[in-house]
């Protein structure tokens, strides 16, 4: 009622200046509503009025203004207002960047007076400047990066920080000064492509987040570790490549093998296979992730061939124990000196069982062509009969591993040249299962030139 009873008085005093004109004057202390947070803009308002009235202030637009009474305001007086601007939901959604806001003063008696303030209304990644590398590499351990905003906000902020490469949490004041942070970087076991980094910012209960883009680069580390298992008959050759890059590598395996080897070679996989002289190459080839391994096996076989080759010396072996007397008769001949200077020489027989008893062994040679026998110089055995070109050695029985060595001496009154062929001499045998057998010695040659042994 009191202050009813002063506007009356105030009016009727002061009616004839009711049309009289008002200084408005705003200045922004925060300017700026984010879209994603409800605090509001803030500006300082000035009045000065030329009419002593109880004021208002307001706006026709979907704006909140705290406070919407300014008060009592003598005349030529100014009175400051610390004004609160909340826009609507809708309105932030609808408008963006610097929007002009049309408000009004009026008093209850005075009429209204109309001005205009600049609100910006921006979404948080609009708002704030984060200055970062666009890229990053295995061997950096740290980061840097500048965060500022487009003007100074009052309200105290905090900052989370998380990726898959680091993380960070801290206080933060949203200014227009740029404020530097400093991180760690794990980035040896990550692989190369886009990261996403998410900056959350809280301001009282309420957050909103600005994602940024980082890229690791690719680095490229194959390793290979080789192994070889089995034995002489069986090997296995196995080569393995590892990734431990972090980008995807084409991993390249070649093993060399022999034209002979590679008859016996059994490979894993699908290998190109190409020839290079007489050698086979194989190789492998597979694109691998990173921390991906491959191994390629190469499988050497020597068993059918030494199987095969096993079977061929028993088949010999047999074929020798069926064809192979077990009586063996070697000769053997060296030159001898005669007083006269006649070519003569000395012929050797040895026979010798390798098998069980024998019975009517018999052991017949003959003269090499040109020659005469010498009888007067037989060795201990002398021959059971001689014939005109031919010995004979009669022996009843022969037991196993008994040995018979004798000898004679031929002469030529012709003088020989170069060499002189030894006929090969006869056994004949009865084996222990009543079989009638025979074999020949070898083959001698007398050389004209051969050193001399013996003088008669």
């Amino acid at each position: 009622m009191k202050r009813f009873l002063i506007i009356i008085t105030a009016v009727l005093l002061l009616l004839p200046l009711v049309s009289a004109e008002m200084e408005l004057k705003s200045s922004a202390i925060n300017p700026v509503v984010l879209k994603e947070f409800s605090f509001p803009a803030t500006y300082n308002l000035e009045i000065n009025p030329e009419v002593l009235d109880y004021y208002y202030i307001n706006t026709y637009l979907p704006l909140d203004f705290s406070p919407t009474e300014i008060g009592m305001i003598y005349p030529n007086s100014r009175k400051g207002v610390a004004l609160n601007i909340s826009p609507s939901k809708e309105f932030k959604e609808d408008n963006y960047g610097n929007t002009a806001i049309e408000y009004f003063v009026r008093g209850e008696t005075t009429p209204l007076k109309r001005s205009v303030l600049v609100l910006s209304i921006l979404p948080i990644k609009d708002f704030v400047n984060i200055d970062m590398l666009p890229s990053i590499t295995v061997d950096d351990s740290r980061i840097f990066l500048n965060i500022s905003a487009k003007t100074n906000l009052t309200e105290d902020a905090y900052l989370k920080i998380t990726s898959d490469l680091f993380s960070k949490e801290l206080p933060i004041k949203l200014t227009k000064e740029v404020q530097g942070i400093e991180m760690d970087v794990n980035a040896l076991d990550k692989d190369a492509k886009v990261y996403t980094i998410n900056f959350e910012f809280t301001i009282g209960d309420e957050t909103a987040v600005v994602e940024k883009e980082l890229i690791l680069g690719p680095s490229f580390s194959m390793d290979s570790s080789e192994a070889i298992l089995g034995n002489v008959l069986s090997k296995e050759y196995s080569v393995t490549k590892t990734n431990n890059g972090n980008s995807p590598t084409k991993a390249t395996i070649e093993m060399s093998k022999t034209i002979w080897t590679s008859l016996f070679t059994s490979v894993e996989g699908e290998p190109t296979v190409t020839k290079d002289g007489t050698v086979y190459v194989y190789s492998w080839e597979k694109e691998l992730n990173p921390k991906e391994s491959f191994t390629a096996v190469l499988k050497i076989n020597y068993y059918v061939p030494f199987l095969i080759l096993l079977l061929i010396i028993i088949a010999f072996a047999i074929y020798r124990a069926v064809t192979t007397s077990q009586i063996e008769i070697k000769k053997s001949a060296v030159r001898v000196k005669t007083r006269s200077g006649l070519f003569a020489s000395k012929i050797i027989i040895t026979v010798k069982n390798k098998g069980g008893p024998v019975s009517n062994l018999k052991v017949i040679d003959r003269l090499p062509a040109f020659t005469e026998l010498l009888p007067e110089r037989f060795g201990i055995l002398e021959p059971s009969e001689v014939r005109k070109r031919s010995l004979i050695w009669d022996f009843p029985t022969m037991d196993r591993a008994e040995e018979i060595m004798f000898s004679y001496i031929v002469y030529s009154k012709v003088t020989i040249f170069g060499k002189l062929e030894v006929p090969p001499a006869l056994v004949t045998f009865i084996d222990k299962s009543a079989n009638a057998k025979e074999t020949f010695s070898n083959k001698v040659f007398i050389l004209s030139e051969e050193q001399k042994v013996e003088k008669f």
